[in-house]
């Protein structure tokens, strides 16, 4: 019953993260004031959700893992054209991306790289993907 009840907390705040992420613009406007050389093509691959925390809700990789177990993930993939997919528990959701953003229907959503791992923060939510070898 405990697990259930943490599940489904899990999906409800995954799921008012993934609607933030889709929906809201960042206010930045993702100019840097130093141009980098960016290419798509070093961040293409698959990702994973990993790592998640909204307000005062923390979802670790077991976490996850465990909702996985039940069918339910929640993962992304980045194309070596600067495009990518959403995939959240089968529905999917495309978008573009560049050196700072990722931006869905025109709302930009910063990102920032450590290695393999991909990381979004807005407002109180912060989620991590890590790329996943196939």
């Amino acid at each position: 019953m405990k697990a259930t009840r943490k599940i489904v907390s899990v999906i409800c705040v995954i799921l008012i993260a993934m609607s933030t992420l889709a929906l809201t613009g960042c206010g930045n406007d993702g100019s840097s004031s130093s141009k980098k050389s960016f290419d798509p093509k070093k961040l293409a691959g698959k990702y994973e959700l990993i790592e998640m925390t909204s307000g005062d809700d923390s979802y670790s990789e077991e976490d996850l893992e465990t909702l996985k177990s039940y069918g339910f993930t929640i993962s992304m993939e980045l194309n070596e054209d600067g495009t990518g997919t959403m995939n959240f528990y089968g529905e999917e959701e495309e978008f573009t991306f560049d050196e700072d953003n990722i931006i869905v229907n025109d709302e930009k959503t910063p990102y920032t790289v450590d290695g393999d791992k991909i990381t979004f923060e807005q407002d109180d939510t912060k989620m991590v993907f890590k790329k996943i070898n196939e």
